[in-house]
């Protein structure tokens, strides 16, 4: 048995300005980082194994300080930055409404057939962040299962392995879409806030179970984006 807390990176200033982040290397804010520590607490009596992260600052900063307060390995993984927004990164949501009307319209109604001009195509984005979230599932599931043998043989008791993934908003909602059995499309039913922690377990077979979903009680100050 294994468990994942998917956790999206705290409060930058662009998320408070409503701006289309992407790939743009954004840092947290001074309320980020305070969500850093709530989250910290929130998980301190949590054994973790490993930590994975998106290379972006927002994300990396939080997994940075997590993995050396929990004296545990991070590892950086590419393919868990945020969707490439194209053109529209660094820019207001007002203003794309405005600005490019026909092509927010697709966002709004159709986002699995949208691609973001100088960007990325939902599709493919979505198709780099499942096979990301895959590797680190069966590689972790096949270290869980090994230690479990060597425990039975040696009858050593056996501690459950719980492992962080730290991303963004449209790349935990894309794995939360898998886990609950929804199309790419389906993404807008799913609400993932700054430093909100949401937890998959998975058993020996490799079947997926949702435990917790957007949970953000653990923050003294909410706001949501």
């Amino acid at each position: 048995m294994m468990n994942i807390l998917i956790i999206r990176h705290g409060e930058t200033d662009w998320n408070v300005e409503n701006r289309c982040q992407g790939w743009r290397n954004i840092p947290l804010n001074a309320n980020g980082k305070s969500q850093t520590v709530d989250t910290l607490k929130a998980i301190r009596n949590i054994h973790i194994s490993k930590i994975y992260s998106s290379p972006l600052i927002r994300a990396y900063e939080m997994a940075y300080k997590i993995s050396k307060v929990k004296k545990v390995p991070l590892f950086v993984i590419d393919d868990l930055k945020e969707v490439n927004f194209g053109i529209w990164e660094g820019k207001k949501i007002d203003f794309i409404k405005q600005k490019f009307q026909s092509l927010y319209h697709i966002w709004v109604t159709q986002p699995e057939k949208i691609c973001f001009p100088n960007g990325e195509n939902l599709k493919a984005f979505s198709q780099r962040v499942i096979k990301s979230f895959n590797k680190i599932v069966n590689e972790n599931l096949k270290i869980n299962n090994d230690k479990k043998l060597f425990s039975k043989i040696n009858n050593n008791s056996l501690e459950k392995t719980k492992i962080l993934i730290i991303s963004h908003g449209m790349v935990n909602r894309i794995i939360l879409c898998k886990i609950l059995g929804l199309s790419i499309g389906q993404f807008r039913y799913l609400s993932n806030d700054n430093a909100s922690i949401s937890e998959i377990e998975v058993n020996s077979e490799g079947k997926l179970s949702l435990k917790r979903i957007n949970d953000t009680c653990h923050l003294k100050k909410q706001k949501k984006y």
